[in-house]
C-alpha cells in the first residue's frame, strides 16, 4: 500500500472512512442490479422449455445470487470512477460538491485504489462462476470506463450518453443469463426486449 493511501486512510477515523466508501459505492442504486435475476429466470425458462433440463433450485439460486453480487461490485466500481472523473466539476454543483472526492474527504489516489478493489472483487467473484460471466463483467467495467474517462467520456456526448448508459441493463441481463446457461447467448428476442 502506498504511503499516500496509508496517510489518506489514517488521516480520517475508521467510521468516517467507511461512511465515505458507502457514499461512493451508492447502495441506493443497487436495486438496478436485480435486473440480473431476470436474466437468470429467462435462462431457466429457456433451458427447461428447449432442452427439458431439470435444474436444481438451490444451484440456480446460488448462481443467480452470485451474479447479483458480481453486478453490485462492478457497478460500485463504476460509481467510484464516475465520482472520481466528475470531481473537478462537482465542486461547483450545489449538492454534488458534498460527495467524498469533490469535498476533499477522499483523495483521488484513495478513490482509484477503491475502484481497483471493487473492480478486482467483481472480476474475482465472476471467475468463481464461469468464463462468460467474467467476460460480461469485463464488458460492464469497460462500459463504465467509456462512459466516464477521457478521452472517450461518452457521458459528454448528447444522445450517445443515454444510449451508452442504457447498455448496462442488457449487460446485467447477460450476467444473470450466463450464470445459469453459459454455453449459448440469449436469443435475439430476449436481447431486444
Amino acid at each position: 500500500m502506498s504511503r499516500e493511501v496509508k496517510s489518506a486512510i489514517t488521516g480520517m477515523d475508521a467510521r468516517r472512512f467507511v461512511v465515505n466508501v458507502i457514499r461512493m459505492i451508492r447502495p441506493d442504486y443497487w436495486p438496478k442490479n436485480l435486473f440480473v435475476l431476470i436474466g437468470s429466470a429467462l435462462a431457466v425458462f429457456y433451458l427447461e422449455e428447449t432442452a427439458h433440463i431439470p435444474l436444481a433450485i438451490s444451484h440456480v439460486g446460488a448462481m443467480a445470487c452470485a451474479a447479483v453480487c458480481v453486478a453490485v461490485l462492478t457497478a460500485s466500481a463504476n460509481y467510484i470512477i464516475n465520482e472520481l472523473c466528475d470531481a473537478a466539476t462537482d465542486v461547483y454543483h450545489p449538492s454534488k460538491k458534498l460527495r467524498p472526492i469533490a469535498s476533499g474527504e477522499v483523495s483521488r489516489t484513495l478513490a482509484l485504489c477503491l475502484w481497483t478493489v471493487f473492480a478486482v472483487a467483481g472480476l474475482g467473484t465472476s471467475a468463481l462462476i464461469n468464463k462468460m460471466v467474467v467476460l460480461t463483467t469485463g464488458a460492464f467495467l469497460v462500459s463504465g470506463l467509456l462512459y466516464n474517462v477521457r478521452p472517450v467520456r461518452l457521458k459528454d456526448v448528447p444522445y450517445i450518453d443515454i444510449v451508452s448508459e442504457s447498455f448496462n441493463n442488457p449487460i446485467r441481463l447477460f450476467l444473470g443469463w450466463f450464470a445459469i446457461f453459459d454455453s449459448r447467448v440469449p436469443p435475439l428476442s430476449v436481447i431486444s426486449a
